[in-house]
């Protein structure tokens, strides 16, 4: 989620929908391909106009249909959590959250909302009849939610949720089919990369489909065949999970596309492998101990980090993919960034700095830049820790930690290039040449630049920069950039 008031601005944006092979379907079949539109690196308000109105926001229905089928089992599976009485304060959370997101959402599909990359309201008649039967599907399940979250009659009301989570699941599905017939492009991306990026989404859900189920099992509710869909669900995952491992070409399955991919996956193979003994053994013994339902929700969680990760390098590496990036970048820029960019505390500093180094020779900008790595190198000094304790650096510190991980980053440059603020401390005090800089302040052109995404060193986090000319409020003159690192997996 996105702080700063902009809570779902980039929820899961990420998601496409393929036709599934048989042998690994589950629920509604799916046969059309989204597309993905290019993006050049640099990018004009008025491309970045054109592209917003091109797009239609087909790609974010999309996604946001297919977040409702997961929500459906989080919500079920956290409302069976606390009638058990297992963990209650954490599941309320888990609870409230996703039934509020769930509502966003819907309502999004419905009437659209720029914010979440739906920018007008559903016009198709097939979509717009889904819609409503998601809606019915809701309402009695809302009902009983509401009354999960305010402590009152929780076993009449988890017992109209286990009872109706199928069909909501149902309709949800249909609702992700119908949109994606209606919304998405002719032009289609390869198909094998479709159905992995396909399957691997799904494995979020069935990873919630399991913890539901198994919480089932301990409170020994109606349905007496949960057992066997527990197993049912068990074997799906698996083999989907080999299918992307391995490939299965038979069904139109490639093996991955590169080996970070693959290193994912065998990670992702080997956590499957430590969980699942004690999902046999539950379905074995026909019963869930607390401790057993804990743990698979615990091992729910890391196997939907792990199939995320593996989503976003699976969108990463296919071709014309950069708008799964970029779109929801400019999106959290418009709504959330240019709102620091243009603060009077950045604005001030900036314009200080320009007066300050005015008239220095080519000869002292590299000296300066000599003085800056010999400081690092030392772990700290005068020049370093001038921009450090400045007051628009403290701002930006402020506005990275209020981002919730979003922000990875930020720094600010005058029109010399050189470092004027920075949330942390960057390894060059000079940028003359670097495109973040010759490309949107040094050429006097205003565009936006957007990097490509790279591997932070020494983690785990895919991100990616953009970097947005400042302009002075009083003549709109360019006085600067500022550089925001933006973690990618947050955005989706």
């Amino acid at each position: 989620m996105i702080g700063d008031g902009n809570q779902g601005l980039m929820l899961r944006l990420k998601r496409t929908a393929v036709a599934l092979p048989k042998i690994l379907m589950l629920g509604t079949i799916v046969n059309v391909v989204v597309p993905l539109l290019p993006m050049a690196d640099v990018i004009s308000r008025g491309a970045l106009a054109q592209a917003a109105a091109t797009d239609g926001g087909g790609k974010a229905r999309i996604n946001l249909a297919e977040d409702l089928t997961i929500m459906s089992q989080s919500m079920a599976a956290a409302a069976c959590i606390i009638d058990l009485e297992f963990d209650v304060g954490h599941e309320r959370d888990v609870l409230t959250a996703a039934r509020d997101e769930f509502i966003h959402m819907l309502h999004a599909l419905e009437f659209g909302e720029a914010a979440l990359g739906v920018p007008t309201a559903e016009h198709n008649s097939k979509a717009i009849r889904a819609i409503r039967a998601v809606h019915e599907a809701w309402t009695p399940f809302e009902a009983a939610i509401n009354d999960v979250i305010a402590d009152e009659n929780v076993a009449e009301a988890v017992a109209i949720i286990i009872e109706t989570n199928g069909d909501l699941l149902e309709k949800a599905e249909y609702l992700v089919s119908t949109i994606v017939a209606e919304h998405t492009n002719p032009n289609e991306t390869m198909l094998a990369d479709a159905i992995a990026i396909t399957i691997a989404e799904r494995q979020e859900m069935l990873s919630q489909k399991m913890v539901l189920e198994a919480c089932e099992i301990e409170g020994n509710y109606s349905d007496p065949r949960v057992v066997e869909r527990f197993k049912e669900t068990l074997s799906l995952y698996e083999n989907s999970l080999i299918a992307l491992r391995d490939g299965m070409p038979m069904v139109g399955v490639n093996p991955p596309p590169n080996d970070e991919i693959k290193y994912e996956l065998d990670l992702a193979w080997d956590e499957w492998m430590q969980a699942k003994p004690v999902l046999e053994m539950i379905h074995a013994n026909s019963s869930a101990a607390e401790e057993e339902v804990l743990h698979v929700r615990d091992v729910a969680e890391i196997l939907d980090r792990r199939m995320h990760t593996i989503v976003i390098q699976y969108l990463l590496s296919t071709p014309g993919s950069d708008d799964i990036y970029k779109l929801p970048m400019l999106a959290y820029l418009d709504n959330t960034l240019m709102a620091w960019v243009q603060d009077p505390i950045v604005i001030d500093a900036v314009r200080a700095a320009n007066a300050e180094h005015k008239n220095l020779s080519q000869a002292q900008l590299e000296q300066l830049e000599i003085d800056w790595e010999a400081e690092i190198i030392a772990g700290g000094g005068p020049l370093s820790e001038r921009i450090e304790q400045n007051q628009a650096s403290a701002f930006l510190r402020a506005r990275h930690d209020a981002s919730k991980n979003i922000v990875t980053e930020i720094f600010v440059m005058d029109t010399h290039a050189l470092n004027v603020a920075e949330s942390e401390v960057t390894a060059e005090y000079w940028h003359a040449e670097d495109e973040r800089f010759a490309l949107t302040v040094g050429n006097r052109s205003g565009d936006i630049h957007i990097s490509d995404v790279h591997l932070e060193e020494g983690g785990h986090v895919y991100q990616s920069q953009i970097s947005v000319p400042i302009e002075d409020p009083d003549t709109g003159e360019l006085i600067g950039v500022m550089t925001f690192g933006i973690n990618i997996q947050s955005m989706f």
